[in-house]
C-alpha cells in the first residue's frame, strides 16, 4: 500500500494514500481492457479496433512507483541500501518467477497455444534475471510478456539503491539517467540490442512521480513546476525527432502523457479529500492490481478462444467477452492476491526481520513506510 511518512495538508503521517490506490485500480482496468481487446483480435476477430488506453494505465504506474521509492527515502529515518534492496526483492520477484515458471511450464507441454513466445534458454534466463530480450516475433519483451514493466522498475529500483549506498541523491541520479535514457531515445533503432530498450522517453514518469513526492514535503511549487517542464521538453525533444514524419501522433503522445501528470497531482492533491471518501473495496484491489497485472495474460485469452469454439463471434457476444474476462481476469487476481501473493511477502519479510533483528547491522535504519508498489504495466502491471 502507499502510505505517507510526510503529511499532506491534513493526511496523518502514515496512512494510506488511498486517491492513488484508487488509481492503480483504475489504471489495471484500462490495462486489461486493452489487452482483452488485442487477444480477442488475435484469436477470434481480426477486424476488432484494439482501444490504446492501457499505456495511460502504464504511464500511471510508473508515476506511483517513482512516487512511492521517493517517499522511501525522503524520510528522516530512511531504510539502509541493503534493505530497501531487500524489500524490492520481496515485492516484486516472487510471484514474477512464480507465473513466469508457470509460462515455462505451458510453453513446455502446450506451445500451440501460446502466441509471441518459444522456449530459449537465453531469454528463460534473461525472463528470470529482468533483463531485456527479443520474443519470436523480434520484440523486446520477456518470456512473460507484461513483465517489460518490470525490467523498467528494476532498473529504477538499481539506481535507487545505487544512490542509497552511496550517499548521493536519489532524486539526481534518477534526473540524471532517466534523461539521458531519453535523449538516446532519438538515436535508438529497431536494429540496435536489446538492452537498447531502456532508452525510452517512458522512463521520466518514473521522475514526475519522484518530483510529485517531493513535492508533499517541500510544498514547493515552483520546483514541481520545473521538473514537469523539465520532463516535458525532454519528451517533446525525443519523441518529435525520433519519429519528425508523424506530427500529429506525436502530438497525441505528448498531450496525453503531459494529462497523465496534470491527473497524478490533481490526485495527489486531492487526497485530503479523497482520503475520506474512495472505498474500502477499491483500496483493496489497487493493494491486489500487481496480481492482478502478472496474471491476466494467462486467463483473459481464455474468453475469446472460448467463444471461437462455440460459434459465438457476433458483436454482441464480442462486447460481452469484454465484460467476462475483464470481470473473471479481477477475481482471480484477487485470489492470487490472497492465497499466493500477500502470505508469500508476508513471510519473507518476517524471516528478513528475524534475520535483521538476530544481529547487530551498523548500516541499517528502521523503515517507516510500507512501500508496497506494483506496476504495470502494464501495464500491462
Amino acid at each position: 500500500m502507499l502510505r505517507s511518512s510526510t503529511p499532506l495538508n491534513s493526511i496523518p503521517s502514515g496512512e494510506v494514500y488511498r486517491g492513488l490506490q484508487a488509481v492503480r485500480a483504475i489504471a489495471a482496468v484500462m490495462v486489461v481492457v486493452e489487452h482483452t481487446m488485442l487477444y480477442v483480435r488475435e484469436r477470434l476477430d481480426p477486424s476488432v479496433v484494439v482501444w490504446d488506453g492501457g499505456r495511460l494505465g502504464v504511464y500511471a504506474f510508473f508515476v506511483i512507483s517513482g512516487f512511492v521509492m521517493q517517499l522511501a527515502v525522503q524520510q528522516p529515518r530512511s531504510p539502509s541500501w541493503q534493505m530497501f534492496a531487500v524489500r524490492r526483492v520481496i515485492r516484486i520477484v516472487p510471484l514474477y518467477w512464480i507465473l513466469t515458471s508457470v509460462k515455462v511450464l505451458v510453453l513446455a507441454l502446450a506451445p500451440a497455444v501460446v502466441l509471441h513466445a518459444a522456449l530459449s534458454p537465453r531469454v528463460v534466463w534473461l525472463s528470470y534475471a529482468f533483463l531485456p530480450s527479443r520474443n519470436i516475433d523480434g520484440k523486446v519483451v520477456p518470456l512473460l510478456g507484461v513483465g517489460w514493466t518490470l525490467e523498467m522498475e528494476m532498473l529504477f529500483y538499481a539506481l535507487v539503491t545505487l544512490a542509497l549506498a552511496t550517499r548521493v541523491n536519489p532524486m539526481t541520479l534518477c534526473a540524471l539517467v532517466t534523461s539521458v535514457l531519453t535523449i538516446c531515445h532519438v538515436v535508438r533503432g529497431d536494429s540496435w540490442p536489446a538492452w537498447a530498450f531502456y532508452g525510452d522517453p517512458i522512463v521520466l514518469f518514473f521522475l514526475a512521480g519522484m518530483a510529485l513526492a517531493k513535492w508533499t514535503a517541500d510544498h514547493d511549487n515552483r520546483r514541481l513546476l520545473l521538473w514537469f517542464t523539465w520532463i516535458i521538453a525532454l519528451w517533446c525533444f525525443a519523441w518529435t525527432l525520433q519519429a519528425p514524419d508523424d506530427a500529429v501522433s506525436d502530438f497525441a503522445r505528448i498531450a496525453k502523457s503531459i494529462a497523465v501528470l496534470v491527473t497524478m497531482t490533481l490526485v495527489v492533491a486531492a487526497e485530503p479529500w479523497l482520503h475520506r471518501r474512495v472505498p474500502r473495496w477499491l483500496e483493496f484491489l489497487g493493494d491486489a492490481t500487481y496480481a492482478i497485472y502478472l496474471s491476466h495474460p494467462f486467463i483473459a485469452p481464455g474468453i475469446p478462444v472460448a467463444l471461437g469454439l462455440l460459434g459465438l463471434g457476433g458483436a454482441g457476444w464480442i462486447w460481452a467477452g469484454y465484460g467476462a474476462a475483464v470481470v473473471v481476469t479481477f477475481a482471480v487476481g484477487v485470489v492470487l492476491h490472497v492465497t499466493v501473493e500477500r502470505p508469500i511477502t508476508a513471510r519473507l519479510r518476517r524471516a528478513v526481520s528475524r534475520a535483521r533483528d538476530g544481529g547487530p547491522d551498523r548500516n541499517a535504519r528502521p523503515e517507516v513506510v510500507d512501500v508496497r508498489s506494483g506496476p504495470a504495466h502494464d501495464d500491462a502491471r
